[in-house]
């Protein structure tokens, strides 16, 4: 008799939609783009020092918790400097002409 198992086909990861940056975001986790550069700057701070803190000395089922939270700030501040950098080249005219380094 052949198993159920056998009938499933195999799960490919990495081409899961879900498995995206910024997909998965912590359920708890705030709406961050409400958030100020410099209070994001602040709150991830913040975080990363309770990171190391609970890494050091327990508890250790809040680290898994607070990679998430950190990762989601991670990829906020990722977001805000792409955004930036393209309106700067946006804006910014390039070189007319060629130009001659020799």
């Amino acid at each position: 008799m052949i198993g159920w198992v056998e009938y499933i086909p195999p799960l490919n990861l990495w081409n899961w939609p879900s498995f995206f940056q910024g997909d998965i975001m912590h359920p708890l986790g705030t709406d961050l783009s409400q958030l100020t550069d410099t209070e994001l700057q602040t709150k991830y701070g913040e975080l990363q020092k309770r990171f190391t803190q609970a890494y050091r000395f327990g508890p250790t089922g809040i680290i898994p918790q607070l990679s998430m939270l950190i990762e989601d700030y991670q990829y906020e501040i990722n977001l805000r400097s792409r955004r930036q950098i393209e309106e700067l080249n946006k804006n910014t005219k390039g070189p007319k002409g060629i130009i001659d380094i020799s």
